[in-house]
């Protein structure tokens, strides 16, 4: 019983990286009518000090897509309006990322930025 209860436990153990490797991706830049919309994938965030690193996926209008590692500073604001919007949802609190982002849920980015150009402007 006690080989059982160990592998059980090593199963269970051996299983859990691949929970937290869910993407978890949100919309945080872009809409119907313009060039390009941009996700970010939350459960990729990782801090240090000042700097946040994070995946993001670039979707434009012609068909381009494009997927990257981004580092940013938090405490510096990009000017750039694209790059600010993923600075305000990545260096943000769980409650500006509420307000600043769309959760996708189930729903893969690429079906997302096909279903928004789509839409009229």
């Amino acid at each position: 019983m006690k080989k059982l209860s160990i592998a059980v436990s090593v199963a269970l153990l051996a299983s859990a990286p691949s929970y937290a490797a869910q993407p978890d991706w949100w919309m945080v830049s872009g809409g119907p009518g313009e060039a390009s919309v941009q996700f970010i994938d939350a459960a990729s965030i990782k801090r240090k000090n000042t700097s946040v690193s994070f995946d993001v996926a670039t979707y434009w209008n012609n068909g381009r897509q494009m997927e990257r590692k981004l580092t940013m500073r938090c405490n510096e604001k990009p000017e750039n309006a694209g790059y600010a919007d993923m600075w305000k949802f990545a260096c943000g609190s769980d409650e500006v990322r509420m307000s600043s982002g769309l959760k996708l849920g189930p729903t893969e980015p690429e079906w997302f930025a096909k279903t928004v150009f789509s839409m009229p402007a």
